[in-house]
């Protein structure tokens, strides 16, 4: 995102910069830019929304690899106990 911001910069500069003269020059390069600065706005608002849609899918799957680890610790705790109470049953 930082690289459209800093193309937005660029852009804004140049076109500003370029913008004086004549009416209609400056139009057409106020009309450039303003075409340009609305595809990278909408290049920047997918993206948004792209990162959203992935951190969601992170957060999903990541509370489903807790579960997952949590029910192997209890599984792991339930072994170790019954493994333990065979062997006492077994010095018995």
């Amino acid at each position: 995102m930082t690289k459209i911001r800093i193309t937005i910069k660029m852009i804004f500069q140049t076109e500003m910069g370029g913008a004086v003269g004549p009416d209609a020059v400056q139009n057409r390069n106020f009309s450039h830019f303003r075409s340009e600065i609305d595809k990278l706005t909408k290049r920047l608002k997918g993206m948004e929304r792209d990162t959203a849609d992935w951190k969601e899918k992170f957060e999903a799957s990541n509370d489903q690899v807790i579960c997952q680890n949590t029910y192997v610790i209890g599984l792991e705790a339930e072994q170790n106990i019954f493994s333990s109470r065979s062997k006492d049953c077994s010095n018995m």
